[in-house]
């Protein structure tokens, strides 16, 4: 399933404000490409860094990260945010029934997602390990313990997801919920017609 999105505007949206400054999550220790835990140096950038937090060319490994107020979360071309395939780097939510998100704004204002970089789910091996539960007990309850949002939105007012890639996440790939005021423009969902469930918007 492949789904091109260039949305005008859910409601009238104000700009989100942002000037020339930004950071790199490798100013916080963070290292493309070698395997380890990226997400506590995106998490620190996110909240002591602004208005531009910048992903540079390669591949992040990360789990939960929360956006706060003020937030651009930019991802250069080339960016690559993959997420762990530990389910325990995912607390419940209670705001969400106690259901687990990546990329998750819960009562935020002014934040924006964008650039030309990918965030990946890397649902595949998730939806192996569920086929093979199913195979053996449909009715295993680890068959459906699964990160349900890959980036969701929550009583946000003032966002914007320009541009951005989101694929192989292993459910909803884009949740808005109970928003207003966002902008989504030019964002491209992905992800396999075999997949468990998997919503783009």
């Amino acid at each position: 399933m492949r789904i091109l999105l260039s949305l005008a505007a859910v409601l009238a949206a104000p700009a989100v404000a942002q000037d020339e400054g930004h950071c790199a999550i490798t100013a916080f220790g963070a290292i493309a490409d070698d395997g380890a835990d990226d997400s506590a140096a995106l998490q620190r950038a996110l909240d002591e860094c602004a208005p531009q937090v910048r992903v540079p060319p390669g591949r992040f490994d990360v789990g939960h990260i929360r956006l706060p107020s003020g937030a651009d979360l930019h991802l250069a071309g080339g960016a690559r945010l993959v997420a762990s395939l530990n389910l325990a780097d995912y607390p419940p939510l209670p705001a969400i029934g106690g259901h687990r998100a990546w990329i998750y704004g819960e009562g935020v204002e002014n934040v924006s997602i964008s650039g030309l970089g990918t965030f990946d789910g890397q649902a595949a091996p998730v939806y192996r390990m569920m086929d093979e539960l199913i195979a053996r007990d449909r009715n295993d309850p680890r068959a459906d313990q699964r990160v349900r949002f890959g980036i969701l939105l929550n009583r946000c007012r003032n966002a914007r997801i320009r541009d951005v890639s989101v694929i192989d996440t292993q459910m909803y790939l884009v949740n808005i919920r109970q928003c207003n005021d966002v902008v989504l423009d030019g964002i491209t969902l992905t992800a396999p017609a075999d997949s468990h469930n998997t919503y783009g918007l």
